[in-house]
């Protein structure tokens, strides 16, 4: 019998990053230990590890198992977040069906400003914000201090902390040169929309997008810390970002606010083409209007993270939800199949 695959990256580190940057680069290989458990209740499984990249290695593995579907849990390869895209790209190539979102939508997702440029022009509310390539000579425009200073084209909150948030231009630029000189590429600079945060899971298992129910953050920093959401509140248990942002699901919103939520998310993840799953975060200002942040394609998907923990508030079970992605992706089949002898 063919094996279900799951695939996920095995980088050491990512680019630029220094070496606690790595908790979040074994995430993938981390959770798919708990995917294939999942899946074994339907048939043989194989895991797969992307190792360090190349394709003349991890083609003829995938050829040789010839997998029902491959469970795509892979965010980088070689340490290159922007490799993340030519994998499900590979994937298409050689005919294999697989989970999760195209390589257009993994490649337009990981590049913040050409998403936020896509939902605006779909109608979908975003931080007014500006994009540096060089932080001494590009202008600062269109933003109402304080504002924020991320990367554009880096994932899991590499490169982002409360202290990405300033006040002046200065302090705006000094970040941005921060941040170019360690990742490269370019960043933004955005309205700091200081509300509530909401993450919202939406889910499409070939019935149509639907909104799991809403998550948010239970913002308990101290009152001289921005609330963001940053590298170690994601990643790095103890610290005071990790403990200061407990998540509440379901979350508990007046139902005209619930009810903008989640059309705004979900136009966001229809705007960005999104497929079998995606987390959308959102942020309130202090009128209750949704802002759109960034769209996530396939986030992460371990049982303790925030996916699992919306799913779990829809009535799926981890085991259930891993099961129906796959079965989902199998049916739908591959982009376009390869003739196979026999």
């Amino acid at each position: 019998m063919r094996p279900y695959v799951v695939l996920h990256n095995l980088d050491a580190n990512i680019r630029g990053g220094a070496e606690r940057d790595a908790i979040a680069a074994r995430d993938s290989a981390e959770a798919s230990e708990s995917v294939r458990v999942a899946l074994s209740a339907l048939g043989p499984t194989e895991v797969v590890a992307t190792v360090d990249g190349d394709p003349t290695t991890l083609v003829p593995r995938l050829a040789a198992l010839n997998p029902r579907v491959v469970f795509n849990l892979c965010e980088a390869a070689r340490g290159v977040p922007e490799l993340e895209a030519a994998v499900a790209g590979l994937l298409d190539l050689m005919g294999v069906a697989y989970t999760g979102n195209t390589p257009g939508t993994l490649a337009l997702c990981l590049d913040k400003s050409r998403t936020k440029a896509l939902l605006h022009g779909a109608g979908v509310p975003v931080p007014a914000g500006c994009v540096l390539r060089d932080a001494e000579k590009d202008p600062i425009k269109g933003v109402e201090y304080p504002v924020i200073v991320k990367p554009a084209c880096m994932d899991a909150s590499h490169g982002i902390e409360p202290a990405n948030v300033v006040t002046t231009e200065k302090a705006a630029r000094a970040k941005a040169t921060e941040l170019l000189d360690r990742f490269g590429g370019t960043v933004i600079v955005e309205d700091f929309v200081d509300g509530r945060e909401i993450n919202v899971t939406v889910a499409d298992m070939g019935e149509g997008p639907v909104v799991f129910p809403l998550a948010e953050i239970d913002w308990k920093l101290p009152p001289h810390v921005p609330r963001v959401v940053g590298y170690d509140a994601k990643w790095v248990e103890g610290t005071e970002g990790y403990e200061g942002t407990p998540v509440i699901c379901p979350a508990t919103l007046a139902p005209r606010t619930e009810q903008r939520v989640r059309e705004v998310a979900l136009a966001a993840f229809l705007a960005v083409s999104g497929r079998d799953y995606a987390r959308v975060d959102v942020r309130l200002d202090q009128d209750e209007r949704p802002f759109v942040l960034e769209v996530n394609p396939n986030p992460c998907l371990a049982e303790t993270a925030g996916l699992a923990r919306a799913a779990k508030a829809a009535g799926w079970s981890y085991d259930d939800f891993v099961r129906r992605i796959a079965t989902n992706a199998e049916a739908r089949g591959p982009l376009a199949p390869l003739p196979r002898e026999g």
